[in-house]
């Protein structure tokens, strides 16, 4: 199962997590190669959301930091007790515009621990997500959870339609 199928899969929300600040512990989003035991994010507040896709366990880790409008909703698979990494929705405000980092591939093949690697690539979408636009950010922690439901499809339905607008 690659990222787009997930996205498109019925999913079961066990946890939808609390906004936080600090770093993002081993047990919300186990990456083995961050080092130290826990995923650093800086000043970024942060949310993971926990769901499952028939037995397998998923994770969307939310990274934002208004000021510096910063926005990041991270996929990945567990795997054992580490983490693979599948794509990663972003915007930076200070440069660039909406895009997502991705894999097609099958989350078996996907190395587990690590945030990027060269199975990675980035595309950029045709237009910014709705509502938010290139002009300005907009985006608080209530628009960034928002956005990540309605983008992965945590609620089984998305504003996006039967595409997901990235790397078509």
């Amino acid at each position: 199962m690659n990222w787009r199928d997930v996205v498109q899969s019925q999913k079961h929300v066990t946890e939808a997590g609390t906004w936080q600040s600090g770093k993002v512990a081993r047990a919300a989003f186990p990456l083995s190669k961050s080092g130290n035991k826990a995923y650093r994010v800086g000043n970024k507040r942060w949310r993971a959301v926990r769901f499952t896709v028939g037995a397998l366990e998923y994770r969307v880790l939310i990274l934002l930091n208004e000021p510096f409008e910063q926005f990041q909703a991270t996929l990945g698979a567990i795997v054992g007790n580490d983490m693979a990494v599948m794509a990663s929705l972003e915007f930076h405000g200070t440069h660039g515009d909406w895009h997502i980092h991705h894999t097609e591939e099958d989350v078996a093949k996907i190395p587990a621990g690590f945030k990027r690697g060269s199975w990675i690539r980035k595309d950029e979408p045709p237009t910014p997500p709705p509502p938010f636009t290139r002009t300005g950010f907009g985006i608080d922690e209530p628009g960034a959870y928002k956005l990540t439901v309605d983008y992965f499809r945590l609620d089984n339905t998305s504003q996006f339609g039967d595409t997901l607008g990235f790397g078509q």
